[in-house]
């Protein structure tokens, strides 16, 4: 006895970008993340289907297509480039690995639209524009004058990231959250609160 089933062909819409995952062959190798097409494996393939109407992934017992977001990096920002689907760092130890390697890239993407497979790597967009972190309320600086009177000062700082360690910054502060709050919280503020206390602390 024979069935057959008719199926719709598989699209990509506008807006979306397609990971294509193959659902017969042979099992992953231990640590694997991309399937290897050459090896029949099964698993996320590494192509990237942009919107587009694809008849050679309808069969949805074979094939399954994912669908997530492209990757926009916007003006005034710089995209941290993760690498998950690659070869073993050589040096593990470091915060930043070489081209290629699983982890943090030195190299960061720039400003522009990029349809990326998630399984193989990760991109970060993260602003290098000027912050401006405001010290006031319970933010504000308290300090003693050198005759022993208390001292209270609001202000502002204004910063920014330098891009090219943006990086390194992202992997010692923000991976995993946020890197622009982290940063105010855990280095601008104790900074300038350290800053101003020791040149305040010399005025009466």
């Amino acid at each position: 006895d024979y069935e057959r089933e008719v199926m719709a062909a598989a699209i990509v819409p506008n807006g979306k970008v397609g990971i294509v995952v193959k659902k017969f062959g042979e099992d992953l190798d231990a640590g694997q993340v991309m399937a290897d097409p050459s090896r029949n494996q099964r698993g996320p393939l590494p192509q990237v289907l942009q919107p587009a109407r694809y008849n050679e992934y309808s069969n949805t017992y074979a094939y399954e297509i994912k669908l997530v977001d492209p990757v926009q990096v916007d003006p005034g920002h710089r995209g941290v480039v993760t690498i998950i689907a690659g070869t073993p760092a050589k040096d593990p130890d470091q915060y930043l690995v070489s081209d290629g390697e699983q982890g943090v890239q030195r190299n960061t993407e720039p400003e522009g639209f990029r349809y990326i497979n998630p399984y193989a790597k990760r991109v970060t967009p993260i602003s290098i524009t000027s912050q401006r972190f405001e010290m006031v309320g319970e933010d504000a600086i308290v300090f003693p004058s050198s005759d022993s009177f208390e001292i209270k000062m609001e202000g502002f700082v204004e910063w920014s990231i330098v891009p090219d360690k943006l990086p390194l910054l992202y992997v010692e502060y923000g991976s995993g959250g946020e890197l622009i709050p982290f940063l105010d919280d855990k280095v601008i503020l104790p900074y300038a609160r350290s800053f101003s206390r020791l040149v305040g602390s010399q005025y009466s």
